[in-house]
């Protein structure tokens, strides 16, 4: 019976080791299972923060080459800034360099001095008056209340003469559909009529040669462009028979376009043409009588070979005979182009 027991006894101490060492094995497993949990929390951990430290880097890299390039057109546009106001820089130098070289020439050119001494001792003896009411003027060349009451030749008009129109479809007035003009174009400022005839009265015959001012200074302002259009060799007053000049004292057509020429910088000339007959005035005749009064009236004095371009100047346009003469005594010497620009012109029908 007591070795029955002992046995028993071993049994159940055997049965009790073998569970101590399953549930040993069993912990060891788990503890085994929870390491390798853990190592690969700390792997997923650890391949998070490297993808946050990619990011990083990436966002990093990102930023840097955003700044690179914000550094980059920084730098370019500051670069073109410099570049641009090196250019400035430089254009000012060279106008303030041709300034002082003009001023330099003009200081050495003793006749220019005393030219522009004598102009503006005779504007504060001799101030400009207002063509229409006479008015002392020192600022402006006409006053503002008169200038109103001068019409101006606008369009429509006719492509060849010039002569303002009624009728906005019409290209040509009566006068050039049934006539062959020697000239290739021509222009006027203002209409013959109202004030205007009164001033270029006084103009011609009262010595009121102060208003060629007025008219050449509104002459370049409206007719700027076309002459750069035209582009004239020369600018060519028609002449006035000598008896005539010797009486008046001067031609009136010779002050205005010597002061257009000066305001728009083109070459004058009152040497070319000379007017051979003292011809009847043009007023008291026809269209054709006054077309043969001017046959032959002008003649070339100067050797024009070299001229291509011609602008006649005058003071009234009418029916055009007086210019045509002028440009084909021109054209027969050797001028192919002839344009004309006039002070005044009647109404085209």
């Amino acid at each position: 019976m007591q070795a029955g027991k002992k046995c028993k006894r071993k049994r159940f101490i055997q049965r009790k080791e073998t569970a101590n060492i399953s549930n040993r094995k069993e912990t060891a497993n788990i503890s085994n299972r929870k390491e390798t949990a853990n190592i690969s929390n700390r792997k997923d951990i650890v391949n998070i923060s490297n993808r946050k430290e990619t990011a990083n880097i990436s966002n990093r890299k990102d930023i840097v080459n955003i700044d690179n390039k914000k550094f980059q057109i920084n730098k370019y546009r500051i670069g073109k800034n410099k570049i641009a106001n090196k250019k400035i820089g430089t254009q000012t130098v060279k106008n303030r360099i041709n300034e002082n070289h003009a001023f330099e020439n003009q200081t050495k050119n003793p006749q220019h001095c005393l030219r522009s001494l004598i102009q503006t001792i005779q504007k504060q003896l001799y101030p400009s008056r207002c063509p229409v009411c006479d008015r002392v003027l020192y600022d402006t060349l006409i006053c503002p209340e008169c200038s109103r009451k001068i019409k101006y030749v606008k369009q429509p008009a006719c492509f060849l003469c010039g002569k303002p129109l009624l009728d906005e479809n019409q290209e040509y007035c009566a006068d050039c559909m049934h006539t062959t003009h020697e000239f290739i174009q021509g222009k006027a400022v203002f209409c013959y009529q109202g004030q205007m005839q009164k001033m270029l009265y006084r103009f011609k015959y009262s010595n009121r040669r102060d208003y060629a001012d007025f008219f050449a200074a509104q002459a370049a302002q409206l007719y700027g462009s076309w002459l750069k259009q035209c582009s004239p060799d020369i600018v060519v007053p028609i002449p006035l028979a000598a008896k005539r000049r010797r009486k008046r004292g001067y031609n009136q057509a010779e002050v205005f376009a010597k002061r257009l020429a000066q305001e728009c910088g083109l070459t004058y000339s009152s040497k070319i043409l000379k007017r051979v007959h003292n011809t009847v005035p043009q007023k008291q005749l026809t269209a054709v009588q006054r077309k043969n009064n001017m046959k032959n009236a002008f003649k070339i004095v100067e050797n024009i070979v070299k001229l291509d371009r011609v602008l006649l100047v005058d003071d009234i346009y009418t029916t055009g005979s007086t210019i045509d003469a002028a440009a084909l005594a021109l054209k027969q010497a050797g001028v192919k182009k002839v344009y004309y620009l006039c002070i005044s012109i009647g109404q085209g029908q």
